[in-house]
């Protein structure tokens, strides 16, 4: 065998074994959070301020999934509304949610807050059935 014929395929095979590896690491799970534009945040009628966003799910499996939202990063942080959303095979799905936080949990006029999207799974799956993203939580900040 010639030296030439070797080395490509040798790159070959690096090639194929690169796209079989990116294939089997990728998550089966997507989430994007955008914030509403139109208001920065709100008071409710209990005092507490809200903020609302719009989760984008997206399924990158062949089967249908059942995804569970929550949210961390802020003490007394909560969702209000729907946590729950069906998501179908290859497809995507939009959840409307607002956090709301009472004003003494917090200090500044913007905080991060992190969003996770977790699938039901077997437990062999279940790292690349959850997905995390981080946002900004915006405030009136403390009054001095």
């Amino acid at each position: 065998m010639r030296p030439r014929v070797l080395s490509y395929f040798l790159i070959f095979c690096l090639v194929v074994a690169g796209l079989a590896w990116y294939l089997c690491q990728r998550s089966l799970l997507e989430l994007d959070v955008l914030r509403d534009r139109h208001s920065l945040y709100t008071r409710n009628a209990q005092g507490e301020i809200e903020n609302v966003y719009v989760l984008r799910l997206v399924n990158k499996s062949a089967q249908p999934r059942s995804l569970h939202v929550s949210v961390t990063g802020l003490p007394g942080v909560r969702i209000v509304g729907q946590q729950q959303i069906l998501v179908g095979a290859g497809g995507v799905a939009s959840l409307p949610v607002r956090l709301v936080v009472a004003p003494e949990q917090l200090n500044a006029s913007h905080a991060t807050v992190v969003f996770h999207a977790r699938g039901d799974a077997a437990p062999e799956d279940a790292r690349s059935l959850s997905v995390s993203t981080e946002n900004r939580f915006l405030s009136p900040g403390r009054a001095p």
